[in-house]
């Protein structure tokens, strides 16, 4: 299995997300994870590439994601916050686990900038908790947050084949402990899923060396190092 990354989060100051070349400018020198597909010895026929990378100011935690795609769509609209849309096109993904907690979050953007944010209690929580639900869509439903909702923006290229993406995240929201500091290291992972149509089935990729198609897989989640 490869090793799983080990990226900087440096410090940045603020910026307009709205602003294209801000962003640009704040992830110039970012240590950008690139996508893989480790289950595989090799890549699945269709895998584009893509990458992604993190920067913090102050109390905000910014993602900034890159992601080739031959077919830049997903049918939920932006409207549908919390809204799982995975099986309706594509999604880029964020999996991060702060050092001295069990929970992690999971928070998905589309290329509709429709989002989706989950508190998952503990790596296995999928299975442990099963027992305690109707279903997995109620225990999904339960592990649901819906405030603070993170910002994002997301910029399509069609001619380009390729979209981008900026989100930025209050640390509070993910951090239950003690504030961030220099020198701490979390775990994190960046997935997607990349739908070429007419194929019903989507490619799936991600910056951690999975052993298996399960982004959940947390003790392989790459390192985010805080500087």
């Amino acid at each position: 299995m490869n090793n799983a990354p080990s990226i900087r989060c440096r410090k940045i100051h603020p910026f307009n997300l709205d602003e294209w070349d801000a962003v640009g400018a704040a992830f110039h020198d970012a240590d950008f994870a690139s996508f893989q597909q480790g289950w595989t010895q090799q890549p699945t026929p269709g895998f584009r590439p893509a990458r992604a990378a993190a920067a913090w100011s102050g109390e905000l935690l910014y993602i900034h994601a890159q992601l080739n795609d031959d077919d830049i769509f997903n049918t939920i609209p932006e409207r549908e916050f919390n809204s799982l849309a995975i099986n309706h096109g594509d999604v880029f993904e964020i999996f991060l686990q702060p050092s001295g907690q069990e929970a992690y979050h999971e928070i998905h953007v589309t290329p509709n900038n429709q989002k989706f944010q989950l508190r998952i209690p503990c790596p296995g929580a999928f299975q442990k908790f099963k027992n305690r639900y109707a279903s997995n869509e109620d225990m999904i439903e339960s592990f649901k947050v819906w405030n603070p909702i993170v910002e994002s923006r997301v910029k399509v290229n069609l001619p380009a084949k390729s979209w981008r993406v900026i989100v930025r995240i209050p640390l509070s929201m993910l951090k239950e402990n003690r504030p961030v500091a220099p020198g701490d290291s979390w775990r994190f992972s960046f997935c997607r899923y990349d739908y070429t149509r007419p194929d019903p089935a989507p490619i799936y990729s991600s910056t951690s060396p999975h052993t298996a198609v399960n982004f959940h897989l947390v003790h392989e989640y790459g390192w985010l190092e805080f500087a």
